[in-house]
């Protein structure tokens, strides 16, 4: 059965300001008011309904324009729990990556940015699809984030990802 906007909004009711799902109609353990979904391992909000699992936010995409997103609908400021419509824009793949933060094992500080021993120097290389590309070499850091950050901007424009905190 494909969910449509109209049996969304009979089942669960979108508060667009703060991006909570509520349920509209009683269901097993369920009231009308109470919450819908939950958090999953990853930080994301998601809603059962007819036996799968949804994202919120692509829910709330079905909710507010009645159809489902092209792409991947991307969180602008990273908060994968912020389901308000004003946080979620249309997103191919490699600009929901470009708009990613730091990994957890990035020991520089800055996106793009890794040490290399044999030179010892930082390198500065971004992601072109599947293809990396280089964009130099510093003895600091900071040097080589300012390069990948203006390749980024340059590049990916409003879904780079360049300031961290």
């Amino acid at each position: 059965m494909e969910l449509t906007a109209e049996r969304l909004r009979e089942l669960v009711n979108y508060a667009t300001e703060t991006g909570l799902f509520t349920w509209n109609k009683r269901r097993p353990h369920c009231r009308p008011g109470d919450p819908a979904g939950g958090l999953d391992k990853d930080g994301y909000w998601r809603v059962g309904l007819f036996g799968r699992q949804y994202l919120a936010h692509h829910l709330a995409w079905l909710y507010v324009y009645g159809c489902w997103p092209d792409g991947e609908p991307d969180h602008k400021n990273l908060l994968r729990s912020d389901n308000r419509i004003e946080n979620i824009r249309p997103a191919t793949r490699r600009q929901n990556i470009a708009n990613s933060g730091l990994r957890k094992t990035n020991t520089s500080g800055f996106k793009g940015v890794y040490w290399c021993t044999q030179i010892q120097k930082w390198k500065a290389r971004i992601r072109d699809g599947k293809r990396h590309i280089y964009l130099g070499s510093f003895d600091r850091a900071a040097d080589a984030g300012e390069a990948y950050k203006r390749a980024a901007v340059a590049m990916y424009g409003e879904f780079a990802r360049v300031a961290y905190g």
